[in-house]
């Protein structure tokens, strides 16, 4: 009983962060299509940072998952805990 609440509460924490991980590829692939992406100086360095952020966002949302997942098959497998 008690696996079954913590796994519909990681169920609902992988679709959130499915949610939030789309969202961070979004914005990288707009800012990537930006015709922005151009501009000269300071607001070059902004947007780098910005675009390196994003990336590190989504790499730890992936990261994130996985071991959500990984959360998954061992409640699955009775090897929770």
């Amino acid at each position: 009983q008690e696996l079954m609440e913590f796994k519909e509460l990681i169920l609902e924490k992988i679709e959130k962060a499915n949610d939030q991980l789309a969202f961070y590829k979004a914005q990288l692939s707009e800012f990537s299509q930006s015709p922005d992406g151009h501009i000269k100086n300071l607001e070059d360095g902004i947007s780098t940072v910005e675009n390196e952020r994003l990336m590190q966002m989504a790499s730890r949302t992936q990261k994130h998952i996985q071991h959500l997942q990984n959360a998954l098959l061992r409640i699955d497998n009775k090897t929770f805990g």
